[in-house]
C-alpha cells in the first residue's frame, strides 16, 4: 500500500510538471533565398537612407513614387502567380518533348509565348516607367546627397568614419588604412617584404566579398601595395600630412561607363519596400 501511495504521488507530480511546461514550439521557419535577398536589400536601403539624411519634405515627395513602384511590382507578381501553373505545365511538356527530340511543337511554342506574353508586357512597361521615376527621384535629392549616393558601398553592417561622418557604408575605411600604414612604418626593412605579402594575401580574400569584378580587385590590391610603399618612404612629418590622402587613393575608381547614381536609385530608392521604411521614418521624425 505504501508503495502504491508513493507511486501515485510521483505520477501526480509528473503530470503537474508537464501540465505547467510550455507547449512544444513549431519548428523554425526555413527562409528562402529570395526572402533573405530581399531582407539584405532592405538593410542596404536603410543604410543608404540613414546616410542621406532626407528632410521631411523630401520623404513626402519620395513616398508617392515608392507607392507607385510597390503597386506596379505587386501587379507583376500577381500576374506571375496567376500564370505560374500554366507556365510550369508548358515548360514541363517542353522538357518532355526535348528529351526525345531536338525541338518542340509549334502548338507548344505558341502556348508558351501566350502564357509568358502578359508578364513580359508588364515588365517592359514597368522598366520604362522606372526610367521616368529614376529621374524624378534624382530631382528630389540635393547635390550633396547625390555625392553620398555615388560614394555608397552597399553593405549590411555600416562602417562610419569619425573624420568623415557624412560618408556611409563601407566607403569610409580611410582610418583603418592610416592605422595600418602606421604599423607598417615600424616593421624592420628585412621583414617588410614578407609582411607586405601576408597583408596583400589577407586583403585579397576579404575583398572578394565586397568587390566582385576581378579587374577592380586587382586594381585595389595594386593601389594598396603602392600606398604601403609610399607610406614607408615618407618622413614622419610628411606621413602625418599625407596619410589621409594616401588612404583615400586606395579605392579604385568606378568604371566610367556605369551610371552609379542611376543604378543605386534603381536598386535602393526604387525598392518596393521603401514605402514602409519611409512611413516609419516620417512617423519617427514627427514625434
Amino acid at each position: 500500500m505504501k508503495r502504491i501511495f508513493i507511486f501515485t504521488l510521483i505520477v501526480s507530480f509528473l503530470i503537474g510538471v508537464f501540465s505547467l511546461a510550455p507547449p512544444p514550439t513549431e519548428s523554425a521557419k526555413s527562409y528562402s533565398k529570395s526572402e533573405i535577398r530581399d531582407m539584405m536589400r532592405d538593410i542596404q536601403t536603410l543604410n543608404l537612407i540613414n546616410g542621406l539624411n532626407l528632410s521631411q519634405d523630401q520623404m513626402q515627395k519620395l513616398l508617392p513614387v515608392a507607392r507607385e513602384v510597390k503597386q506596379r511590382q505587386d501587379k507583376i507578381q500577381a500576374t506571375f502567380d496567376r500564370k505560374n501553373n500554366e507556365i510550369y505545365s508548358v515548360l514541363k511538356e517542353m522538357k518532355s518533348q526535348l528529351m526525345s527530340k531536338s525541338d518542340v511543337t509549334n502548338d507548344l511554342k505558341k502556348r508558351y509565348h501566350n502564357a509568358e506574353g502578359e508578364i513580359k508586357k508588364q515588365r517592359v512597361e514597368f522598366n520604362e516607367r522606372m526610367k521616368v521615376l529614376n529621374k524624378e527621384i534624382s530631382g528630389i535629392l540635393n547635390d550633396n546627397q547625390k555625392v553620398v549616393l555615388k560614394e555608397y558601398q552597399p553593405c549590411i553592417v555600416p562602417v562610419k568614419s569619425i573624420a568623415n561622418p557624412e560618408r556611409i557604408g563601407q566607403a569610409a575605411g580611410g582610418e583603418r588604412f592610416q592605422r595600418l600604414f602606421s604599423r607598417i612604418r615600424r616593421i624592420p626593412e628585412d621583414r617588410y617584404p614578407q609582411a607586405k605579402e601576408r597583408i596583400l594575401a589577407r586583403t585579397k580574400e576579404k575583398i572578394k566579398m565586397h568587390i566582385r569584378d576581378d579587374k577592380e580587385r586587382e586594381a585595389a590590391l595594386k593601389n594598396l601595395s603602392e600606398a604601403m610603399d609610399k607610406a614607408r618612404s615618407l618622413s614622419d612629418e610628411e606621413f602625418e600630412m599625407k596619410k589621409g590622402e594616401i588612404a583615400s587613393n586606395i579605392k579604385p575608381e568606378r568604371k566610367k561607363s556605369r551610371n552609379i547614381e542611376q543604378k543605386f536609385i534603381d536598386r535602393f530608392l526604387l525598392n518596393p519596400n521603401l514605402v514602409s521604411i519611409l512611413e516609419h521614418k516620417m512617423r519617427m521624425a514627427s514625434r
